[in-house]
């Protein structure tokens, strides 16, 4: 009987090991760009000698250029209609992110987020990298996707109650680069939106050609 037991629960053990280790795989993420949450930077360099801004809703000029962060959620977890993306879409505490996002942009049109300063929709106002580093290695390497494109203008304000406006947009930006679990798997991002809260935060929701796998535990 002790033989069988320590036998089961070598079992489960290993069982329990497997799920753990095991990647998850998705179409979809979400990131959150936020000021309020810790760990949030951002800088824009407007090139007129006045230093680095930090406010990411500030105006941006031609020729200018920003990096900043975000945090990767699992897909759902926040709801792109409501009003403050800092809590998940039941109004609960965030749980922990999988990953951090890095954007670098190179600005190619005048932008104030403002109804008279916004560009018009469909103007390609950013080119940008993007680069999605996955918090868990997987495959014994670091997790990371990263993308080069460009980001069209969408709308500032919102046409229908309780919708928020999505701000930016991007369809078919390739995938240049990738390692760990996606590691020489081609791929492209076929959309992306970026929804702006009354609150001042931003939610990207990015959807992929392809599978892309991740690990959060």
């Amino acid at each position: 009987m002790t033989r069988l037991f320590m036998r089961n629960s070598l079992f489960i053990a290993i069982v329990a090991i497997s799920m753990l280790s095991h990647a998850r795989s998705t179409k979809e993420i979400q990131v959150l760009i936020s000021p309020q949450q810790e760990g949030f930077f951002f800088g824009l360099n407007n090139g007129d000698g006045n230093g680095i801004i930090t406010d990411p809703f500030a105006e941006r000029s031609f020729g200018s250029s920003y990096i900043l962060n975000g945090f990767i959620f699992p897909q759902g977890t926040i709801s792109k209609n409501q009003e403050n993306f800092n809590v998940d879409r039941h109004g609960n505490e965030l749980p922990r992110e999988i990953g951090t996002f890095y954007a670098i942009a190179n600005v190619t049109e005048d932008l104030a987020f403002t109804p008279q300063g916004f560009p018009d929709q469909g103007t390609v106002v950013e080119l940008v990298t993007w680069q999605f580093d996955f918090r868990k290695e997987c495959n014994h390497s670091e997790n990371t996707i990263i993308a080069m494109g460009k980001v069209e203008a969408g709308e500032i304000e919102s046409d229908r109650d309780n919708r928020n406006p999505i701000g930016f947009r991007a369809e078919d930006i390739p995938v240049v680069g990738t390692t760990g679990c996606n590691f020489a798997v081609p791929n492209t991002i076929v959309s992306a939106k970026a929804y702006l809260s009354p609150e001042g935060q931003i939610l990207l929701v990015v959807k992929f050609k392809h599978d892309i796998e991740y690990k959060d535990q």
